[in-house]
Order: C-alpha cells, then structure tokens, then sequence
C-alpha cells in the first residue's frame, strides 16, 4: 500500500523572470568583535568569536508574494506576503572563501489575502567567496 502525501504548491506572484533592484550593504564596527549591518529591509547583529566562529541575530523585512495553486477541499486562490522576520544563527569560516551558514527563527507577520501565524524556519547554506 502507498503512503497518501500531502503537498502544498506555491508560487511567485511575479513569474519567474528576473527581478532586479539597487540594494546596498552598511556595516558598523561597534566593538572590536561586534557588528551591526543590514539585511535586507532590517538589520543584524554578529558577534565573532575567535576566527572561525560567528553567532549573529536577525531582523529584517521580507516582501516575497505567493499564492497557493488550487485544489479540491482547499483555499482557492489564497495570496500571502512573509513579511517581519526574526532569526539567529552561527557561521562557521572553515576557509578564508568558504562559510557555512545555520539559522532558524520564525516569520512573524504575514499579511495579505490570508492571516497567517507565526511559522518557524530553519536554513543551512554554504557560501564560497572569491
């Protein structure tokens, strides 16, 4: 016998072309190990322990818009925007180009056609740098 899945489709609300806008990234040494810059629409602030450690917490503003796919039984045509988001994670430089990256946290607000709860999330990431 199978097993029944549930699946949940979604998708972006602007397709899926390539969306380009100015950004840009501020830093401000506060201590000699202790930072705070922007992420996005928000800030964070890292603590760096030793030369391979970092813990950092998060705050910042998202503004991705989805909408659920239809299917029998359930919301047609529901849109939602993850808004306000709080995290924290570490960072792990196991070379000089190469970090690891672990956080969690949870969306806090998330607006649109749907109210929605708090949600947590957890991302890992490696990231290579020239």
């Amino acid at each position: 016998m199978g097993a029944a899945r549930r699946t949940l489709c979604e998708r972006a609300l602007d397709g899926d072309g390539i969306n380009a806008s100015p950004s840009g990234y501020l830093r401000w040494d506060l201590a000699p190990n202790l930072r705070l810059g922007n992420r996005g629409l928000g800030f964070q602030l890292e603590y760096r322990q030793g030369v391979r450690w970092e813990l950092f917490t998060t705050a910042f503003r998202a503004s991705d818009r989805f909408q659920l796919d239809r299917r029998p039984g359930g919301p047609a045509g529901t849109t939602f925007r993850d808004r306000e988001v709080l995290g924290g994670g570490v960072v792990l430089k196991i070379y000089q180009a190469l970090r690891v990256f672990a956080e969690i946290g949870a969306i806090v607000d998330r607006l649109d056609s749907a109210d929605g709860n708090v949600s947590p999330y957890f991302s890992f990431r490696a990231e290579a740098r020239p």
